[in-house]
């Protein structure tokens, strides 16, 4: 009986060619360009509901506020609100003074903060958009302002409606505010507002073609907004008579539209 014996030696293992690689590297580049836009969009998505969630939180810190103040709401702050400012009572949000320009939220002084929270961070929380704080943060104040010595701390504002009458136009110190039962139709009526560039707590929305107070289009050409009755939605600013998929774009206005959603007293 004989043995025999393997003198065959190892077969090396075949590598890769450069064709080979190459193809592997573009299906990687090809998946990457179909899978990052998705990847981004439902990012965005989460962020506008986020800042969705937070204009709700404000909205019904409002709602209580107003439920304790005989149906008043709190009032929105102008930029010569400041803290040290003998202010009508029922401001919302005191400015912090920086000037003409307007910009910054006191995180401490204002009628609504016991209704947001105790907590200064948590405030500030609540005030801000994640998307709105990924981006460079100029104001707008007749012109945008890239160049302000201080960095805006806030998102969202009231519809300048919500301030009701202004008695003394020199100062801008004695506000009435409203009431809440005198909105008419609050399922349509926008009173919370994510502006693109906003300097203080006002929006003049209605009626008005200012290029300070625009809507924003942050979240996939649309901007939260939030309404009367406490409901928010994600909307076209063309789709309530504004055009800020160019930002200072004022070509495009519907007065039609705006009266019907930005006007709170406006009935059809």
């Amino acid at each position: 009986m004989s043995v025999q014996f393997s003198s065959s030696a190892p077969r090396r293992r075949r590598g890769f060619t450069l064709v080979e690689l190459l193809v592997v590297v573009g299906i990687i580049a090809l998946l990457m360009s179909i899978l990052l836009p998705a990847l981004n969009k439902a990012r965005e998505n989460a962020r506008q509901v986020k800042c969705a969630n937070n204009m709700r939180q404000i909205w019904m810190a409002c709602l209580m506020y107003a439920n304790e103040n005989k149906d008043k709401l709190p009032i929105p702050p102008r930029v010569e609100n400041f803290s040290s400012s003998i202010l009508a009572p029922g401001i919302a949000i005191m400015m912090d003074p920086n000037g003409n320009i307007g910009g910054i939220y006191d995180y401490n002084q204002g009628t609504l903060w016991p209704y947001i929270s105790k907590s200064i961070q948590a405030r500030q929380d609540v005030f801000n958009c994640p998307t709105d704080l990924d981006a460079f943060r100029p104001v707008s104040r007749g012109t945008i302002n890239y160049t302000a010595s201080y960095q805006r701390n806030f998102t969202y504002s009231w519809n300048a409606l919500v301030r009701g009458q202004d008695a003394d136009t020199t100062t801008w110190l004695k506000p009435t505010g409203i009431r809440l039962a005198s909105i008419v139709m609050p399922g349509q009526k926008i009173t919370l507002v994510e502006e693109q560039y906003p300097n203080d707590g006002l929006a003049f929305l209605s009626g008005s073609n200012d290029v300070d107070d625009q809507p924003t289009n942050r979240h996939l050409k649309r901007g939260n907004q939030g309404f009367a009755d406490g409901h928010v939605e994600a909307i076209f600013p063309e789709d309530i008579g504004f055009n800020t998929n160019e930002p200072n774009d004022s070509s495009y206005i519907n007065i039609q539209k705006r009266e019907l959603n930005c006007n709170l007293f406006f009935h059809p």
